[in-house]
């Protein structure tokens, strides 16, 4: 159960951790697709990743910080008013895949939607063990997000399938 001020930032570690991870498969991926439909949708999905990081960044200073939190949509109205520090706190990305090339953008896409599939189990998860209503909405919220990702590689896998 999430209740102490420890809990949040221990769990927003663990999903900053998951989410630069999936960033890091959308960098990499971007070299390695071989349609300019795959490439736009991977930026596409590598840049929404970037915000989702720096939200969890800027969470975990104002839960370490004893702050107001605004939502994920306030912040990102916001986003361009307020600096954000996305190197606090220092984490490495979770190696969630193996370098090496597809054989062709579907199989990258697959693998796309198991990443985002598996950070959507851990916010879920995350909200239900969430104590306090505004800790369940944060990890409620993103766990939105997650859904239109994984709605939206599903939209462009159906278009590179043709």
């Amino acid at each position: 159960m999430i209740i102490e001020k420890e809990d949040m930032l221990n769990a927003l570690l663990e999903v900053l951790k998951l989410e630069k991870g999936i960033k890091k498969f959308y960098d990499f991926a971007l070299g390695k697709v071989y349609t300019e439909q795959a490439k736009e949708g991977f930026k596409k999905l590598r840049d929404w990743e970037q915000e989702h990081i720096r939200y969890l960044c800027y969470l975990y200073q104002a839960f370490r910080d004893q702050k107001e939190t605004l939502s994920y949509k306030e912040f990102t109205e916001k986003a361009d008013l307020e600096e954000t520090d996305t190197d606090t706190p220092s984490v490495k990305p979770e190696e969630l895949f193996e370098e090496k090339d597809f054989i062709d953008d579907t199989e990258a896409l697959m693998l796309a939607l198991e990443l985002e599939a598996k950070a959507f189990d851990l916010y879920r998860r995350l909200s239900e063990k969430a104590e306090y209503s505004n800790t369940k909405s944060i990890f409620e919220e993103m766990k939105q997000e997650k859904e239109k990702q994984i709605d939206s590689l599903r939209r462009l896998k159906m278009m590179v399938e043709g």
